[in-house]
């Protein structure tokens, strides 16, 4: 897709507490819309994950998501985008 298409969807982190800390650049910074933030720990695997929904445009997700995947201690990043419709029920 091209760099400046506006989509939105969620970014899935995995990672260790050590590692929050540049999470934080990313939920903090104006480069995406932060719609809605979701942190928990899963105690089997001791990882914690990050759920963010966002909206930007498509090179400022993929900016975010190369600084993340070049973290220390970051052990998974995933984007699911959402498909986008004219209408709807939102």
């Amino acid at each position: 897709m091209a760099d400046e298409e506006l989509i939105e969807g969620h970014l899935v982190v995995y990672y260790q507490h050590s590692a929050e800390t540049k999470l934080l650049d990313v939920r903090h910074s104006n480069d995406l819309d932060i719609t809605s933030y979701n942190h928990s720990c899963m105690t089997h695997s001791h990882t914690c994950v990050d759920i963010i929904q966002a909206k930007g445009r498509a090179d400022k997700f993929r900016n975010a998501i190369e600084t993340l995947q070049n973290t220390a201690d970051v052990d998974k990043v995933t984007f699911v985008v959402a498909p986008v419709r004219n209408e709807g029920c939102c």
